[in-house]
């Protein structure tokens, strides 16, 4: 068939990173980027659609993406209606040409936008909205994508919504780019990143958040005070600061900062995307402690495709990834003394980490990009009645 001209359209909580070889991107952000940009690859003509802050100018590391960028209206805002990121994005697509498919995420509200013969929903975040508008918005959607079947499960739970039309696509990583190393690539790693090379290495990835579970984290090694162990933190509470209009760390930030004043620690902050691989390569263990319902975990699956065992909770999607006692450990949320003994095995274990990190790496290969894109494009094809090349 012909090439198909596909739209995909972000939230209003992540923006687009002004250039991928110098910043990170959210993981909602990074599932669009990746599927489109398979997709692109195959023939079709892809554009996305996301907040930019700064205004409209060139965003590099897009490769043959259109990137269509929405500025937030600052006093789009009345009383409790939020219009601000909602009511440029409906102007901006109002001026533009038909396309075959919208691809929204997360947001029922934004199908509509713009013209389209299709509209797809894929959900990156948990689902808990029972108003009559969100229902309403919802059943515009030709189909709906999920995560994980936690938030299939959850969706279906609040949305009248036909099941057959739900199906669970999960995240992925690039194969290409992250993937295991040897010892003489590890040391210069560590080298690189200025990280001690006779230390047993926790790495933990993300936003320092309540959430995300860092002050257990922090609690359970001070529990340890095992010398053989050093944490490494690629983060900080402003990673995904969208609104580009909070430049202070959070409360939160400061206070396990202080925490680990006295601990073997190395604070990384934000590291760019590009520089993830090398770093996970640095390392020995990965680690995601969040106490929230995690829809997925990207870094998890990035984590296991460079042969790291990785320590996690027992939360939301997270259980869908982690083989528990082959892949890596699950714990309890906010129980720092269960991070401690999953610690402590792994740290008194070099070929238990080995073998976990080996079995990670082959579970990743589930998770490709290749594979969620492939997904995709056969519940396009479902939809529109003929194959969809990939």
């Amino acid at each position: 068939m012909s090439a198909l001209s596909i739209r995909h359209i972000l939230p209003g909580f992540s923006a687009l990173p002004r250039d991928l070889t110098t910043s990170s991107m959210s993981g909602i952000v990074g599932t669009a980027y990746h599927i489109a940009t398979e997709h692109s690859h195959a023939g079709h003509a892809l554009s996305l659609v996301g907040m930019v802050p700064e205004g409209d100018g060139d965003l590099i590391g897009y490769g043959d993406i259109e990137i269509i960028p929405i500025t937030p209206w600052r006093f789009a805002q009345l009383g409790p209606y939020d219009f601000r990121i909602f009511a440029p994005m409906a102007s901006k697509l109002r001026l533009r040409r038909s396309v075959d498919i919208h691809h929204v995420y997360s947001n029922p509200f934004h199908l509509g936008l713009g013209t389209t013969t299709h509209e797809f929903l894929h959900y990156q975040t948990p689902v808990d909205n029972d108003s009559v508008q969100y229902q309403r918005s919802v059943q515009r959607a030709s189909q709906v994508l999920c995560c994980s079947e936690f938030i299939r499960t959850q969706f279906l739970e609040h949305v009248d919504y036909p099941e057959e039309k739900t199906h669970v696509v999960y995240n992925g990583v690039d194969l290409n780019r992250f993937q295991a190393v040897d010892a003489a690539q590890k040391a210069q790693y560590r080298e690189d990143f200025g990280l001690p090379a006779d230390k047993v290495l926790i790495m933990f990835a993300g936003q320092i958040t309540h959430e995300k579970g860092f002050l257990h984290l922090v609690h359970a090694l001070r529990e340890l005070n095992d010398d053989r162990l050093h944490l490494v933190t690629a983060g900080s509470s402003l990673l995904w600061n969208s609104a580009g209009n909070n430049h202070e760390i959070s409360e939160y930030e400061r206070e396990v900062r202080e925490l680990l004043k006295d601990m073997p620690h190395t604070w990384l902050g934000n590291v760019p995307f590009h520089k993830m691989a090398s770093l996970y390569g640095a390392v020995d263990v990965f680690t995601l402690p969040s106490t929230w319902q995690e829809p997925f975990g990207i870094v998890i699956v990035e984590a296991m495709a460079m042969g790291l065992p990785v320590v996690a909770t027992q939360v939301g999607g997270i259980p869908e990834i982690i083989l528990d006692g082959e892949t890596g450990y699950l714990v309890p949320p906010a129980d720092s003394k269960a991070l401690a003994d999953a610690f402590r095995k792994l740290a008194d274990d070099p070929d238990l980490r080995q073998r976990m990190g080996a079995a990670g790496k082959v579970r990743s290969e589930q998770f490709s990009w290749a594979r969620a894109a492939d997904a995709v494009a056969q519940i396009y094809s479902e939809t529109l009645g003929e194959p969809i090349s990939t």
